[in-house]
């Protein structure tokens, strides 16, 4: 099955999404399929956009352009599939939208996993054991089968060869001569190449055909001295002719080998003529004679001086009136005139005395940028050039500081402390740094340099002077190879270094970069380009020293290292170690009980339908090959002990990474072997195979048999020992034969499949006696005491060797199964200073394989106890048990044979010896009790969960994996059942459950958003990204099951379906059950597994009479269509007359009573929320309710469950009837809703009791529509503080009229606030109370907008003979039929309403004009000026009503609204501005906690006069697309920031309000209803 990915790249640059941690990688498996997607409206996303696949191919890249294709909504969507492994550099080609130019995005890296397939299989990468090991010592080429093979006997897969190509003359092994030449001391007798070559290959076949596989070193810094092409090529060194600048260093180090060759000849007078540097005293003197006489006497800093005089001269004829380029003028005036003339200006160092001088075009070209006349410039010049003259010779006497210090250090350490005391030709006072050719020229030698982090700079180069000041440690066998920035500089190394790397990937299965760090990376990436052409899986692992992860991760991507080489002797201390078993072997992100990436938050752009099972494209650690020792380092011996490698060992083994060891570590070598003077052969040790005795304690036909080893180890000797068991009733006995030494006794009994799990009693006959043996498990007492015998697979026979190798090949074996089998979560505890326990746990079916050890790093004889060593499971069977000693014998090395140390390896599976098992009841997993650990101590036990457990976790899991196994469990559910499973806010959920339950809160952290499922989804999802196991949800769950209980408690106490109730409560009782670490994970797997199969229920089943969502392809019609469900559900207070379920405005602040229900926030919700979804029945409810308060031709603005409904909203009448319409044009019902018979609830004022006949929708409608026209007066019921404390008495007076001549209705008055914008100021301190902030008093030009879009509809009905009323009767008794009405409105909205763009009109006071091109807000507003306030209420105008607009007016406004109250798109604004910026009433934050004395601010009294919401941009975007369909992807723009605020949401919903530029304002709710239905009619409307 091909695996696929999402990739969402950065919509302005392409680039790939930022990984958890910056050193991260991205890389997948060959054959995985990545969907590149760019969301619609991003700068990147266009009609032109390509995909560019760039696989290095040297100069010739091998690029692959993929155009791409386009979601119905604009999504550019790219699908490739990686088969060819390698690096790729990946970037985006696109078209700016504006100029047509052709630009380019970021490139990004990925790495495709080669195919490591050896003798027909594959291995895994994090299945390899690898060995390293010495070309020389493996011997002829012809003995190479035989040692190999012999070492894959001991589990290793993979072979690394040092090199086996010529060397030089010291015959170091990585100091080769020719490259293209293998060593002739490895292929006697066959003198061609071809002949050498074929050898070669033959031999790797035959390896190969038995499973074994081989990589090379590659060598790219260097070639030996006195290699005959650098003879012939002078120009691949470093030498005085193409590096000048080395030319003082040249003279330093000549000067020190002329008094190095002094000193040995005796000649130092100061000196004593002596030639030995015994002690600190003799070493003092010598740096006195250098830093007093002899630097002294070198006159080097002449090296780094101008001639002044000369310089000036030189200057002035070089007089130019050109300026610097834009890059060089960006850094000359941001960095300043000084550091721009030190770092570009000087010229000449280091090439001869008095050779320093200055660029003088640059100078002039820097002092022109400046702008200055000649005369300034000459003059300083002259200061420029003192000046540098002066700096140049402060840094050269710090350099000579310097070059005393690392000479004496060098002295220190190679002389005194190496005790080489003596000065002669071959043991230098220090090593020469330069080499010398044939032809007299002088050749640079490689080296290293301590410390030293800046490898991406060369180190030779003069940026450092490395050289001149001695820093490097060099190799004085090696000539430092220089390739120069293309290969035009040095075409003929270029193409030697070509062929050597091509022909070794052609031979060998990979190859191990050697030093990966000093070669420019630029090479390495051409050669590895030409190497991956010879062989595309290709392996590559590199040696690369960087202390640095970022830099370690950009070498990874640009070269497609497959694994960076990793070393467990680095270890200073066991702790330590375990921190790098975690490290390399992906704990991070793969640790026990990780939390599993879900299609949930995929980033997928089309959405969990069209994606569903898909991941996104994960980031990883750079991958590790981990050795317990490198042929470079220490062997335990050297650095530890030498027992502490079995514990060693056994930690890299359970390392869920590669990893490898050096030949010589297995034997217990007691020093590491020298690549330079090794010259013996690796030996091949005896096959010692110690057979068992194998006895069937059963016949059976046609049955596999599991073999159990039974031991006895006795003090004394004996003559015969037999057992007896239950198995066959204590009949026969069984023979042990003795084996080995210490008087072990053993044989293998074979039982038949079928008695797997079963347990007999034993007893051992010893010389006639019957006993137990208490190192086992027994039971019983006195002579009634048993031994107890498991019939369990076994992994290895007891026994002991004198070195490692019985314990290598189980570890070998046991990491390569525990990777091709899925063990690929890690956990490692350090129980003590010196003991570990490492656990590999397969995460489908909970077995786990868990080391217990106890490290050797220093010496102790005593054996340590440990109580409570939980498992995480029961235990199924004990793998391995082994400790190492050290012999007390004499080393002696063999003169021929690579040997070891003796040592005395005891292995076993007889756990009793150690520690008994207990279990643990509560958590149902065994424990481990230690009462003897000694040194050097590992076991290795397997565990599984109980059967019964795993097979329901299984069931569940089977059930939950796919939408139509679990459709069945949710059928039937409501959407108000769905707001119950999923959200409930805290408010809520203490109503609903009669304040007996809250919102789940975790100690320490905070209460959920929600009591629901969905609110732990936003919870968990966050947490998957980086792994964060360690959170404080996390430790809840590993400490106790009450976060389960509440959820399974919550959701048994509701009416839900008997089947989904059942599930939840098995499920999750298996969870409770599974041991406490992986509980999380599998809590997080089945909550997130729940929420994306209720999201597709309710997207596919509960909205299927929506084609928006029902087969959605949009992530965010997704996130908006589950919102959905967070708003309409079951809440006891808020229970209407007509129903138990309710729409709230919004959560938290509109949950629960009167505050619940709003008419106008109802009303613009229905539409998206229950109609673009489909949820006809809801809606229907929903308008029937509001339509049965009806009062005074007024829609309540509060519900109050139809109680005390307070009617003081002049639009939400309109928007009731506009939800009418919608209802009629998008249900099936159709226009038959006019004839539903509605009772009305209120009569005269008060709830009527009566059985007044109940009435048609339509007459509703119609009185309605009187009412307005013939004017509504009334006071509020119960004015006053009852039903508001700060309104001013004049408020409660209602008041709406009509204009006979335009149309228009108008109302309010100054002190009442009858719009959306209904914010009334309550701070006495301040001087706002009882003053609306902002009152639309007047005709607003929404409410104009929606009346008429109702009457214009009515009318078409009453002409389809669909709604009775053909119009009203106004207050002089003259009728107006609705089509008349209409007209009034179309002739006269854009004369009164529109400002033109030159404010001529005489409709405009342009004494209040501000911005003009707009529509006016209101008329006649009791505050002059707030008509010709720029506010968003014009873009609802446009939606409703697109036909009283001139298109033109429109179109410009909408410009203007843009440019003003939407700055922000594209940068985080996701609400429309409520006022412009330039407004005198602007303030863009809402704080209704301010106490403050400033009025236009205290107590939030800035609601709507700045501050960004959201509701009205649905408006605004609808306007956009009716007046400028050209516009759709600024509206995709627009659309981005809604999508990654509710991607990022811990509502996971669209907020209220935002503070300006999209700033979280902590009063806005944060789910509001509005604000996620009008951006559904967007998305349906783009439909």
């Amino acid at each position: 099955m091909v695996k696929k990915v999402i990739c969402k790249l950065d919509g302005n640059d392409g680039s790939f999404p930022q990984p958890s941690k910056s050193s991260f990688i991205y890389r997948v498996e060959p054959g995985t399929t990545v969907s590149f997607q760019i969301e619609a409206g991003s700068v990147v996303n266009t009609e032109n956009t390509v995909l560019i696949l760039d696989i290095h191919r040297g100069t010739n890249p091998e690029t692959q352009a993929t155009p791409g294709s386009f979601s119905p909504l604009g999504h550019w969507i790219c699908d490739v599939t990686f088969s060819t492994p390698g690096n790729y550099n990946i970037f985006i080609e696109y078209t700016d939208k504006v100029s047509k130019e052709k630009l380019q995005g970021s490139v990004n890296y990925l790495i495709v996993d080669p195919e490591i397939k050896i003798g027909g299989k594959v291995i895994p990468i994090n299945g390899i054991c690898m060995q390293s090991v010495l070309s020389r010592s493996l011997g002829p080429i012809n003995r190479w089968f035989e040692v190999l093979k012999h070492q894959n006997g001991l589990g290793y897969n993979l072979f690394h060869l040092t090199p086996i190509q010529e060397l030089g003359p010291s015959q170091s092994l990585y100091s080769i001569n020719d490259p293209n030449k293998l060593n002739p001391e490895l292929f006697p007798g066959l003198e061609t190449e071809e002949a050498k070559t074929q050898a070669l290959q033959n031999v790797l076949a035959q390896l190969e055909s038995e499973g074994v596989g081989c990589i090379q070193d590659v060598v790219l810094n260097h070639s030996a001295d006195g290699c005959p092409f650098l003879e012939e090529h002078p120009n691949a060194t470093y030498n005085l002719k193409n590096c000048t600048y080395l030319t003082v260093a040249y003279e330093l180090d000549k000067a020190l080998c002329e008094f190095s060759t002094s000193l040995w000849k005796r000649c130092v007078k100061n000196y004593g003529n002596r030639n030995r540097i015994e002690n600190e005293r003799d070493l003092s003197n010598i740096i006195r004679i250098l830093r007093v006489e002899l630097l002294p006497s070198l006159r080097l800093q002449e090296y780094f001086q101008i001639n002044t005089e000369k310089a000036y001269e030189d200057f002035k004829n070089n007089e130019t009136h050109k300026t610097l380029d834009i890059n060089l003028a960006q850094e000359l005036l941001s960095k300043g005139t000084e550091y721009f003339m030190k770092k570009y200006a000087v010229i000449g160092e280091g090439e001869g005395r008095f050779l320093t001088t200055i660029n003088g075009e640059l100078v002039w070209r820097a002092f022109n940028t400046l702008k200055m006349n000649r005369d300034t410039i000459l003059s300083e010049a002259k200061k420029l050039i003192n000046g540098i003259n002066s700096y140049l010779l402060g840094r050269y006497e710090r350099h000579q500081g310097e070059i005393i210090s690392n000479i004496e250090g060098d002295i220190r350490y190679h002389k005194i402390e190496q005790n080489n005391v003596e000065i002669t030709p071959a043991n230098p006072l220090v090593k020469p740094y330069f080499y010398q050719l044939r032809s007299g020229d002088v050749a640079l030698f490689n080296g290293f340099i301590i410390g030293y982090n800046e490898v991406l700079k060369d180190f030779a180069d003069k940026e450092g002077w490395q050289y001149f000041r001695r820093n490097v440690v060099i190799w004085s066998d090696c000539i430092k190879l220089r390739y120069g920035s293309s290969r035009d500089d040095c075409p003929e190394l270029w193409d030697r270094m070509e062929n050597y790397v091509t022909n070794i990937a052609r031979i060998f299965k990979g190859i191990r970069l050697d030093n990966a760090h000093s070669t420019p990376l630029h090479v390495s990436e051409y050669l590895l380009s030409k190497a991956r052409l010879a062989n595309p899986n290709l392996f590559v692992i590199a040696e690369l020293f960087t202390s640095d992860q970022n830099t370690d991760s950009l070498f990874v991507r640009r070269l497609g290292i497959n694994c960076l080489i990793r070393e467990a002797m680095m270890a200073n201390n066991p702790r330590t170690l375990g921190r790098l078993v975690y490290e390399h072997g992906n704990g991070e992100i793969a640790s026990l009980g990780s939390l599993e990436e879900t299609d949930l938050n995929n980033s997928s752009l089309l959405g969990i339908q069209h994606e569903s099972g898909a991941t996104k494209l994960i980031a990883w650690p750079v991958p590790a090959i981990f050795y317990d020792c490198t042929h470079d380092n220490e062997t335990p011996a050297q650095k530890r002990t030498a027992q502490d490698a079995l514990p060693n060992a056994a930690m890299v083994a359970l390392c869920n990474c590669a990893i490898s060891s050096t030949r010589g570590y297995d034997e217990l070598i007691p020093k590491q072997l020298s690549v330079v003077t090794e010259r013996r052969l690796y030996k091949l040790p005896v096959i010692e195979e110690q057979k068992v005795n194998e006895i069937k304690v059963f016949e059976a036909e046609n049955e596999e048999y599991i073999k159990v080893f039974v031991e006895y180890t006795r003090g004394e000797p004996a003559r015969e020992i037999f057992i007896k068991g239950e198995w066959d009733g204590w009949a026969n006995p069984i023979h042990l034969e003795k084996s080995g030494e210490n008087n072990m006794w053993k044989s293998a009994l074979l039982f038949p499949k079928t008695y797997a799990g079963r347990e007999f009693n034993y007893k051992y006959i010893v010389d006639g006696v019957w006993l137990h043996d208490p190192k086992f498990r027994f039971s019983g007492t006195g002579a009634y005491t048993n031994n107890i015998l498991s019939v369990n697979p076994q992994a290895i026979s007891p026994g002991n060797s004198e070195n490692l190798c019985p314990a290598k090949k189980y570890l070998n074996l046991l990491h390569t199964y525990l990777a091709e089998n899925g063990y690929n979560e890690l956990y490692v505890h350090q129980c003590t200073e010196d003991m570990a326990m490492v656990i590999r746990q397969n995460p489908k079916t909970l077995e786990s394989y868990v080391l217990v050890s106890r490290s050797a790093h220093y010496n102790s004889n005593e054996a340590i106890a440990f109580n409570g060593l939980k498992l995480p499971g029961l235990l199924d069977r004990v793998e391995f048990i082994a400790t190492l000693a050290m012999k007390n014998t004499r080393f002696e090395e063999h003169h021929d044979f690579v040997n070891g140390l003796a040592g005395n390896l005891e292995f076993t599976t007889n756990l009793a010896q150690f520690c008994n098992v207990s279990r643990d009841i509560t958590e149902n997993v065994d424990v481990l009790n230690f009462f003897r650990i000694p040194q050097a101590f590992i076991a290795i036990v397997k565990t599984k969960l109980n059967a019964e457990t795993l097979e329901g976790i299984e069931k569940g899991y089977e059930i939950l994996a796919s939408f139509n196994n679990c459709k069945r469990v949710f059928e039937g559910l409501s959407l108000q059942q769905v707001n119950h499973i999923l959200w409930r806010c805290s408010q809520e959920e203490l109503d609903a459950s009669g304040g007996k339950r809250d919102v789940y809160g975790i100690p320490g952290y905070k209460a959920f958003s929600y009591a629901g499922l969905g609110g732990l989804v936003v919870e968990f999802l966050p947490l998957t990204i980086g792994n964060r196991l360690g959170h404080e949800i996390f430790n809840n769950l590993r400490q106790g099951s009450w976060l389960i209980d509440y959820n399974v408690s919550r959701l048994q106490q509701y009416e839900l379906p008997a089947r989904l109730q059942q599930f939840i409560h098995d499920h999750f009782g298996k969870i409770k059950s599974l041991p406490r670490g992986v509980i999380p994970k599998h809590f997080v797997k089945t909550v997130f597994l729940l929420f994306r199969n209720i999201k597709l229920y309710v997207l596919r089943d509960l909205f299927k009479g929506s084609k928006l969502f029902n087969d959605s392809d949009d992530s965010l019609v997704d996130y908006l269509g589950v919102a959905v469900s967070q708003f309409w559900g079951r809440v006891p207070s808020a229970r209407s007359h007509i129903g138990a379920d309710s729409l709230s405005a919004g959560l938290p602040h509109f949950s629960l009573g009167f505050m619940r229900c709003w008419g106008r926030d109802t009303f613009i919700s229905l539409r998206g929320l229950l109609l673009c979804t489909g949820i006809w029945q809801e809606a229907r409810e929903t308008i029937i309710t509001y339509a049965s308060v009806m009062q005074n031709g007024l829609i309540p603005n509060l519900l109050d469950s139809g109680n005390n409904s307070r009617y003081n909203a002049r639009d939400a009448t309109w928007f009731f009837m506009q939800a009418i319409q919608d209802y009629i044009k998008m249900s099936p019902e159709g226009p038959a809703i006019l004839q539903e018979m509605v009772k009305l609830r209120f009569k005269n004022g008060e709830i009527d009791h009566s059985d007044t006949p109940p009435i048609q929708l339509a007459e509703i409608v119609h009185i309605i529509l009187q009412a307005h026209a013939r004017g509504i007066e009334f006071r509020e019921r119960n004015a006053g503080t009852r039903i508001d404390a700060h309104m001013r008495d004049e408020g409660f007076n209602i008041k709406i009229s009509f204009d006979p001549h335009t149309g228009f209705i108008y109302g309010g008055n100054r002190w009442n606030c009858g719009t959306w914008m209904d914010k009334m100021g309550s701070s006495p301190k301040a001087g706002n109370k009882g003053v609306p902030a902002t009152p639309r008093d007047g005709a607003a030009i929404e409410i104009v907008a929606l009346l008429y879009s109702s009457i214009d509809f009515f009318a078409k009905l009453f002409e389809e003979g669909k709604f009775p009323y053909q119009g009203v009767t106004l207050a002089d008794h003259t009728n107006l039929s609705y089509h008349e009405w209409k007209t009034k409105i179309e002739q006269s909205f854009e004369n009164y309403f529109f400002i033109p763009e030159d404010g001529n009109s005489p409709q405009v006071n342009r004494k209040h004009l501000g911005i003009p091109g707009i529509y006016k807000d209101t008329l006649r507003s009791s505050l002059d000026y707030t008509d010709y306030q720029l506010r968003p209420n014009q873009c609802i105008a446009m939606a409703v009503a697109s036909k009283l607009f001139n298109p033109e007016h429109a179109a410009f406004a909408l410009n203007q609204i843009t440019k003003y109250l939407m700055p922000g798109v594209g940068r985080g604004q996701v609400g429309i501005r409520t006022l412009n910026e330039e407004d005198r009433d602007y303030k863009p934050f809402y704080d209704n906690s301010n106490d403050s004395n400033d009025y236009s601010i205290a107590q939030g009294f800035s609601y709507h006069n700045g501050p960004e919401w959201v509701w009205p941009v649905g408006y605004y975007l609808r306007a956009l697309l009716t007046f400028d369909p050209s516009k759709k992807d600024f509206v995709m723009k627009c659309l981005k920031e809604h999508r990654t605020y509710i991607e990022n949401s811990a509502w996971m919903s669209i907020c209220e309000l935002t503070d300006r530029g999209g700033k979280e304002n902590k009063f806005s709710s944060m789910a509001q209803a509005w604000s996620v239905s009008t951006l559904i009619e967007v998305l349906y409307e783009l439909r």
